[in-house]
C-alpha cells in the first residue's frame, strides 16, 4: 500500500512539473503573413532535403536543377531534419534561423 502511494505521488509530481514546463514553452500564434513565411520555409527545407538525397553523385548542377525545377530560389533553412520546424518558426517571427 505504501509503495502504491509513493508511486502515485511520483507520477503526479512528474506530470505536474511537465505540464508547467509545457505551459512556458508554448509558442504564440502566427499572423497570416508569418504563417506564409513559416510554410514557405518548411517547403524549401523539405525540397532541399529531397534534392540533396536525389542528386546524382551529389553534383552541384543536379542539386541546383532540382531546386529550380521545384520552384525554390533561396533555402533559408538547410535540411528538413530535426529542428527545421523550430528554425522556420523563429524565422517567421523575425529572428535568425
Amino acid at each position: 500500500m505504501k509503495r502504491l502511494m509513493v508511486l502515485t505521488a511520483v507520477v503526479v509530481a512528474i506530470l505536474t512539473n511537465t505540464s508547467a514546463l509545457e505551459a512556458q514553452n508554448r509558442p504564440s500564434l502566427l499572423t497570416p503573413a508569418e504563417s506564409r513565411i513559416y510554410h514557405a520555409c518548411l517547403k524549401a527545407a523539405w525540397i532541399d532535403d529531397y534534392c540533396r538525397s536525389r542528386s546524382f553523385g551529389f553534383l552541384a548542377t543536379s542539386y541546383d536543377a532540382c531546386l529550380i525545377a521545384n520552384g525554390i530560389e533561396v533555402v533559408p533553412v538547410r535540411g528538413y531534419g530535426i529542428g527545421a520546424r523550430d528554425r522556420c518558426w523563429r524565422l517567421a517571427l523575425g529572428g535568425p534561423p
